[in-house]
């Protein structure tokens, strides 16, 4: 049988997707990705065949045999093949999942399937499976994604939303500051001029404003105590980093 035209497949892809409540323009571009419109072509070192490239390794092409009773290694039954595929991406459960290239072409799985995205793009199906139903070996799906290096998984672990310093990571690790306590520095820095005593924290900061506001207002009459509050500053900040405490020095 002579090899049919680019214009006739685009046509009974038309047709058949129609059909099936299917957009074409999403087959189209999935069989494109798959077999670039050639129903003779030979995929997956020799597993996988026809237009949607069904696999025969233990994939589609394995039950498009089994139902039809022919091989999709016969490019003579190209629409045949396209019938099956348009069944198994509105009927198998999976939509275009089992073709490969739809999830590298980026296609939702239920892309311009009836009650799907109605147009091609859309999130990148799990690519859990390879060309026609061929399952993808580990190293297929991990492909192109960077690992952390030992050094820079261990800074990842350390940092935290507050620590942006390598210095108050490792000691936020060591249990010397906690970017989540206010009474604790942020920093190397700020650790060091706490402890010489420079550096208050919120905590004692606090106490030192309570007992000196009592000893002041408590002689006062009520409104008098309510006037002289509103013209308080707020209570010392504690001092988290050492630029903080110096400055402190000076203010």
């Amino acid at each position: 049988m002579a090899q049919p035209t680019r214009q006739e497949i685009l046509a009974a892809i038309d047709e058949i997707a129609t059909r099936y409540g299917i957009d074409p323009a999403v087959m189209k571009k999935v069989i494109e990705g798959e077999s670039g419109f050639n129903p003779a072509a030979v995929g997956d070192q020799g597993q996988s065949f026809g237009l949607a490239q069904l696999y025969m390794g233990g994939g589609l092409g394995n039950t498009y045999e089994q139902q039809t009773g022919s091989r999709p290694d016969n490019p003579d039954d190209w629409r045949q093949q396209l019938e099956f595929m348009a069944k198994q991406a509105t009927q198998g459960g999976k939509g275009w999942e089992p073709w490969h290239a739809s999830a590298r072409l980026g296609i939702d799985p239920q892309a311009g399937l009836p009650g799907g995205p109605t147009t091609a793009a859309g999130a990148t199906a799990p690519a859990s499976r390879g060309r026609g139903g061929q399952p993808m070996p580990p190293a297929q799906v991990t492909a192109g994604q960077p690992k952390d290096s030992g050094l820079l998984a261990a800074l990842k672990d350390l940092q935290k939303p507050k620590e942006t310093t390598l210095g108050g990571a490792l000691l936020a690790k060591a249990g010397l500051i906690d970017p989540k306590d206010p009474n604790k520095p942020e920093t190397l820095g700020g650790l060091v001029f706490q402890g010489l005593g420079f550096g208050k924290s919120e905590k004692d900061a606090a106490a030192e404003a309570a007992v000196k506001g009592y000893n002041e207002f408590a002689p006062m009459g009520r409104q008098a105590q309510i006037d002289a509050l509103a013209k308080k500053k707020q209570p010392p900040q504690p001092t988290k980093t050492l630029g903080q405490g110096l400055w402190s020095l000076f203010s």
